[in-house]
């Protein structure tokens, strides 16, 4: 059993009286604060900043999800759409798949341990890799349903220029994707996040370079 308080050394009292004058203190100043927010009105509260964000963040293209050789097959004779041009190689050739293209599987078949698709371009077959490993890059490569139908938002102008591959501060990343295909991001002109993205685009007959804040662009300069 503990000593009575007369009985405990002087510096055992004293330790005791801070230690319940600080719990005092700290159980009132508890009451002070949830008072006082109690009577905060709801107008002086902060508002929460809103971030400028691309409207394209919130659209979800539908996936394929495949994971197999079956899988692929499944898109056999079915369309697809590029969703980066000048990023991806149909062999046999150095041609790559442009922006946008839209392109129609004749057969998918396994070599080596990689499932490949085969389409006729030109009336010439040429094939791409959709896996390597167990990982599938199907819905990486491609959009399986139509884009007008995906971005019904964009207006028949915006379609138009990326079609002519015109492009203006205001577009979103995706719409400049779809128009110059694959960009490359400038390192040392960019930031961690999408508050600002400086990305250069040479896979065509353009060669520009464009600055996004929250995957809208900002400026457009031409590259030398």
């Amino acid at each position: 059993m503990w000593p009575k308080s007369e009985q405990r050394p002087r510096w055992q009292r004293n330790v005791q009286r801070v230690l319940t004058a600080a719990l005092a203190l700290a159980g009132v100043y508890l009451v002070w604060v949830f008072v006082g927010r109690s009577r905060q009105p709801d107008g002086a509260r902060p508002a929460p900043k809103l971030l400028p964000l691309s409207p394209n963040y919130w659209v979800l293209p539908p996936k394929s999800y495949a994971r197999s050789l079956a899988d692929v097959r499944a898109w056999v004779g079915k369309p697809l759409w590029v969703r980066e041009g000048y990023r991806y190689t149909c062999t046999p050739g150095p041609d790559t798949l442009g922006p946008m293209e839209k392109v129609v599987a004749r057969r998918a078949f396994e070599r080596r341990g990689q499932v490949w698709l085969e389409f006729a371009r030109e009336g010439r077959p040429c094939a791409i890799a959709v896996s390597m490993g167990e990982r599938f890059y199907l819905d990486e490569i491609f959009l399986i349903q139509d884009p007008h139908e995906v971005y019904q938002d964009w207006t028949p102008e915006t379609w138009k220029k990326i079609a002519e591959r015109r492009i203006e501060p205001g577009m979103t990343e995706t719409q400049i994707t779809f128009a110059l295909g694959f960009g490359v991001l400038v390192r040392d002109l960019s930031r961690e996040g999408d508050a600002n993205r400086a990305v250069d685009y040479t896979g065509g007959e353009k060669h520009l370079r464009v600055t996004y804040q929250y995957g809208v662009a900002k400026w457009v300069a031409v590259l030398p």
